[in-house]
């Protein structure tokens, strides 16, 4: 079914004026490098998304906030999964391609957030924040971080923010769970040797950002009816 899909909705790539170039930092088990090969679910959908072969499509792995002014500059086309920011408008913004909970990681021997259990930001005063820059975290906990009186670290990607919890450099991270568990599980690192602290900081919808100054812009209403034929088809399944 999906393939028929892909055929029937396929662009060539004279439609977009030459090749499409994804750009993201790893975010498994969505997007990942390994041996030097893009993998993750985003290799099977992208293509179906975009309507082209999976072949037509450079996949660039680079820190986030790089990644994103690649897409400002218009040198990338296309990044994410990523949450609706008002803020970067460089980006248009795709239909919702998936859901996340982002929550609040420590390490179980951190005593400051051992019995922790917040309920609106500034219960986290006192604590070493660690976010990677670039992410965006909701208006409220994107308020707090910005706070000069907050103690933030800003964290190149989850492996540097998982040594930093186990050196106790940070009390607290906050990142985006399935990535966190992903990255947790693998060694060097141990699932069991972190834990959540509290509620979550927000459940949300994850979307493709389009550079506004890509080929793929035009192509906008497109790609949304492609997304929503496929959540169609994966809610029936």
């Amino acid at each position: 079914m999906l393939w028929g899909l892909f055929t029937f909705l396929t662009i060539s790539l004279s439609s977009y004026g030459g090749s499409i170039t994804y750009v993201t930092d790893p975010f498994p088990p969505y997007i990942y490098e390994k041996e030097n090969l893009p993998q993750g679910s985003v290799t099977k959908t992208l293509p179906l998304i975009l309507g082209i072969k999976p072949e037509e499509i450079t996949y660039k792995f680079v820190p986030w906030k790089r990644a994103l002014l690649e897409i400002e500059q218009g040198t990338a086309d296309i990044i994410g999964p990523m949450l609706v920011d008002p803020k970067k408008d460089y980006l248009w913004f795709t239909q919702p391609v998936m859901a996340g909970e982002v929550s609040l990681w420590s390490s179980v021997t951190n005593k400051k957030a051992k019995d922790l259990n917040w309920l609106k930001p500034e219960d986290l005063n006192g604590l070493r924040l660690g976010f990677i820059l670039g992410y965006f975290y909701g208006e409220d906990f994107e308020k707090y971080l910005k706070d000069p009186g907050v103690q933030t670290i800003h964290i190149k990607d989850v492996e540097q923010a998982l040594n930093m919890l186990k050196k106790g450099h940070i009390d607290i991270f906050v990142g985006l769970d399935a990535v966190f568990v992903d990255y947790a599980s693998k060694p060097p690192f141990q699932l069991k040797d972190f834990k959540k602290v509290g509620k979550p900081v927000f459940t949300g919808e994850y979307t493709y950002g389009i550079s506004k100054k890509s080929p793929l812009a035009k192509q906008l209403k497109v790609i949304n009816a492609r997304i929503a034929e496929l959540r169609k088809q994966k809610a029936a399944q």
